[in-house]
């Protein structure tokens, strides 16, 4: 679509807008702001606090959804009524101001209450929108970074963001950028769900393919038989169900390298650096002699697994190549998986990979919640159908090529989503600084949308 200009503009006096329209203003949030009111957290030592029904934001509750809709924890009527914490109106605009996600924004529609590390500014209606100020600021989060302090976490305080400038476009005109921008930013959206459900499909599939694989194998007329497991029932007749422990060592002694130069670079991986998909970012190198104790080692075509929650339920697991002199080092949270003779590496890795690995692994994790781990027992002891060593080559090479088919269709996938964002944030810059005129845009069924 192509949008007109305004056709009178003229030149700011900021730096970070050259032009805005003739009629336009620039002023500085403390005179279109009433209130600016950092969050507070109540006393965690007091369990009444909090398990309410009161939303309770913190920075890990913003999203690209600027529409903050539920938190992850809430806080009880008890907290407010002691005075612990507040509760602010809808509309109210929530910026992160501290920390790694400083400059993050979203708007509350309901009361809700946040946490130290949120403000929530309140707007004179009669000069300034909450919708307009919440699009705005989502065009300048590089703004907000550039009037932080920095010391141990950028932070900006309540001052300095009273002392940042803002375009303010008659108040009208604010209601129609706002319908507009409601309008096509719910285009937008709508797009962006259906191409991430794709994804969530896509991965489905991923996974099917891989569990049908390596339960199943690659011919549908071959003759079968009872394994013997309830999940497992029936595999190929030629199959032999075996544990783990026959097919793998599980944690590998570093003993076997102590001849290694002590000064030699390896690789090391922190939990942060295995990815959910199998891959893994190995540019972190380290010399030896710092990460040989308090490490868990591993080498060239081990498979390391991740045993902690939420870790493991995730995916968190790799078979590691092209390490740095051929060995790594990583996070304690990991088990390594190294294969024994007639066995191919990588179909240990799909067999771990598949639904019943992960599925019966998340019942037999043991320990206090948030720190429930896979045993090493647990894994020596999984059985599972395991073919010869040439049909595991081929169930390999097989999924190699179809997985790789599904990965690149998400990564085209992933772009598109990435270019549509990027095409919205351009459309609110546009929009918000006056470098488009969306006046008498709005489509009719969007002229009663609530511009506040």
């Amino acid at each position: 679509m192509k949008y007109l200009s305004y056709p009178e503009m003229k030149e700011t006096e900021v730096d970070w807008e050259d032009k805005i329209p003739k009629h336009w203003k620039i002023v500085k949030l403390r005179y279109i702001l009433n209130i600016i009111q950092t969050g507070t957290t109540p006393s965690t030592k007091n369990e009444d606090y909090f398990y309410g029904e009161i939303d309770w934001f913190t920075p890990e509750d913003f999203n690209d959804n600027y529409i903050l809709k539920e938190s992850n924890r809430k806080l009880s009527k008890y907290a407010i009524s002691e005075g612990e914490a507040k509760t602010f109106p809808p509309n109210t605009v929530l910026l992160v101001g501290i920390g790694a996600t400083i400059g993050k924004i979203g708007i509350i529609k309901k009361t809700a209450s946040f946490n130290q590390q949120i403000t929530g500014l309140f707007t004179d209606k009669s000069k300034i929108l909450p919708k307009y100020i919440l699009y705005w600021f989502l065009s300048k989060k590089g703004l907000i970074k550039a009037y932080a302090n920095f010391t141990t976490l950028p932070i900006i305080n309540n001052d300095e963001l009273k002392s940042i400038k803002c375009i303010k476009p008659p108040i009208e005109e604010q209601k129609e950028i706002v319908r507009f921008l409601d309008q096509e930013t719910k285009k937008i959206d709508q797009l962006i769900e259906k191409k991430e459900k794709l994804i969530e499909l896509l991965e489905e599939k991923r996974q099917a393919i891989i569990s049908k694989s390596v339960t199943k194998g690659l011919d549908p007329d071959v003759p079968m038989k009872d394994s013997g497991i309830d999940w497992l029932r029936e595999i190929p007749e030629h199959w032999e169900v075996m544990r783990l422990k026959y097919l793998v060592l599980l944690n590998p002694s570093k003993n076997e390298i102590d001849e290694i130069d002590k000064k030699q670079n390896v690789t090391f991986l922190p939990m942060e650096k295995i990815n959910t998909d199998g891959t893994i970012e190995n540019n972190n190198v380290k010399e030896f002699n710092s990460v040989e104790n308090g490490f868990t080692y591993f080498r060239d075509g081990d498979i390391i697994l991740a045993k902690i929650t939420p870790c493991f339920e995730n995916g968190k697991m790799a078979l590691v190549t092209n390490l740095k002199n051929g060995i790594g080092f990583g996070t304690t949270e990991l088990h390594v998986l190294r294969t024994k003779k007639n066995i191919e590496s990588k179909f240990v890795y799909y067999v771990l990979r598949g639904n019943g690995f992960k599925k019966i692994g998340e019942t037999e994790m043991t320990g206090a919640a948030g720190q429930k781990r896979v045993s090493k027992e647990f894994i020596e002891n999984y059985s599972q159908g395991i073919p010869p060593l040439q049909e595991q080559k081929s169930i390999v090479s097989f999924l190699d090529q179809e997985i790789d088919k599904i990965d690149n269709l998400k990564n085209k996938i992933q772009e598109q989503i990435s270019n549509l964002k990027e095409y919205r944030k351009a459309l609110i810059t546009n929009a918000v600084t006056g470098k488009i005129d969306v006046r008498d845009m709005v489509e009719e069924e969007g002229l009663n949308d609530n511009a506040s």
